[in-house]
Formats: C-alpha cells, sequence, structure tokens
C-alpha cells in the first residue's frame, strides 16, 4: 500500500470514529508514520480494520476495486507537531509539481506523465513571479529546471507543505489526497489508468482522457494504452486549465 492508501484508511478510521488495530489481508499491519498521533489507530486496539477486501471471486482487493462508480475517498486529517507546522512554514503562495509517483507498484508506469520539464519551463515563462516547487524525497531524483527542488525530511514534512501551496497539480496519489485533506487547490493527471469516480475529491480540477479504454485499473506493468493516453496530454493543456482555475493572468 502506498502513502494515498494510508491517506484514505486514516479518513475511513476518523469518519467512523472507532478504534481500530490496522491489517492488510488479516495480518498485523505496522503503524504508518501518517498515522502518528491518531489514538483510534493503535496495535493495541481490539477491533480490526482490514486496508483490503474480500471480492466475490475471493481475492483481495482495495476497497475502490469493488464498487466502481460508488466509492468516494475520505481524505485523513494527519496529526503534525508544532515542529512539523513550523517547518512548512518556509514555503509559501508556490505552485507544487509533483512528478514522483511511486515506481514499485505494478502498474506504476502506466500513471507516469512524460511532459513535467515542459509544464515547469512554459509556467516559470508565463508565470515568473509564482514560486514553482517539487518535493523529494529521494536524493537520487533527478532535478527538475526552472523550479526550487527540495528535499524534505519525511513523509510527514511532505504533509505539511502541501498546506501552503497556492496549487498543486500531480497525477493520481499521495499528494491528490494531501491536497484533498488541506482543501488544497489540486488538478490531477489521471489520463486513463484510474478514474476520479473513484479516487475524486470535490473541488480538484481532473485530467481525463476518456474512451473505451477508461479507466483500465490494468494489472499490468505495461498497458501502451495507458502510456499513450497520458502522453495525449500537453503541458500547453495543463497550462490553459491552470490559468482558468486560478484565474491567472499572464505577466506581459
Amino acid at each position: 500500500m502506498g502513502w494515498g492508501d494510508d491517506l484514505m484508511y486514516l479518513g475511513q478510521v476518523q469518519a467512523q470514529n472507532t478504534p481500530v488495530r490496522p491489517t492488510r489481508k488479516t495480518r498485523p499491519r505496522t503503524i504508518s508514520a501518517l498515522w502518528q498521533h491518531e489514538q483510534l489507530i493503535s496495535t493495541q486496539h481490539t477491533d480490526t480494520l482490514d486496508e483490503m477486501q474480500l471480492n466475490t471471486n475471493g481475492k483481495w482487493k482495495r476497497p475502490y476495486h469493488h464498487s466502481f462508480g460508488k466509492h468516494t475517498p475520505i481524505p485523513g486529517k494527519v496529526h503534525l507537531t508544532e515542529q512539523e507546522h513550523a517547518l512548512a512554514e518556509e514555503y509559501k503562495d508556490f505552485i507544487l509539481l509533483c512528478p514522483d509517483a511511486k515506481t514499485n507498484a505494478h502498474h506504476a508506469q502506466n500513471k507516469l506523465w512524460p511532459h513535467w520539464q515542459d509544464l515547469a519551463t512554459q509556467l516559470n515563462t508565463q508565470y515568473p513571479d509564482i514560486p514553482l516547487l517539487r518535493l523529494k524525497h529521494n536524493e537520487e531524483l533527478k532535478d527538475l529546471n526552472d523550479v526550487t527542488n527540495v528535499m524534505t525530511s519525511s513523509i510527514r514534512h511532505s504533509y505539511a507543505i502541501v498546506k501552503n501551496a497556492r496549487c498543486v497539480i500531480t497525477t493520481d496519489g499521495f499528494y491528490h489526497h494531501a491536497s484533498a485533506s488541506h482543501n488544497t487547490k489540486c488538478i490531477v493527471i489521471y489520463g486513463s489508468c484510474t478514474s476520479p469516480r473513484h479516487l475524486g475529491y470535490p473541488g480538484q480540477l481532473n485530467i481525463v482522457v476518456n474512451d473505451a479504454h477508461s479507466p483500465c485499473y490494468t494489472i499490468h506493468e505495461n498497458c501502451e494504452q495507458c502510456k499513450h493516453n497520458m502522453n495525449s496530454i500537453r503541458a500547453e493543456h495543463i497550462v490553459e486549465q491552470l490559468e482558468q482555475y486560478l484565474n491567472l493572468k499572464q505577466a506581459n
């Protein structure tokens, strides 16, 4: 499970307001960093809440894979410390670019958007007064040009910084869930691999390729149609959508 799934799990627990012991496929689950300081989640509680669910075919699936069109995610609220809040205050009123989807999931490659550098260059040219930020969790990740690349100390640090963004631009994953948690404006580039019908939040701007292939939810590592659809979403389109979403005016 990824950080985004941990946020959705946290939101589910907070919504039902019942102490639970986290499990995954009935096995004990370690406490996520995003669940720290949440008294409703503990390995000592009696009642369990599993991250996965058994479908009618007897296979373990995530909740949003069970009822297409019916699942509504609930963004969890991470309990930040005063120090974590203070660390995030270094950055204000910026546009956050999030090119770093997790790569260890079997279908992760199908959710990658290839035009991040084009987007950064165009935004920097057209809106030079708006800072562009990219958060890194790994020193090995290649820097984007025309943006401030920030190495965060933890996933909680990254979560805290999202609150101060003017807008987040991301593919579906941790950052679009964190944006919903903070009520931060967010543009989500879905393409056709997944869908806002199952993972989206009110107020977010969703970029979707609607065709017979969508949503794919493929179990294959490489879906050529998903990759093609992601590639078809050009940086210029994201800039146009951002201008309308934030009511921006280009620099003279």
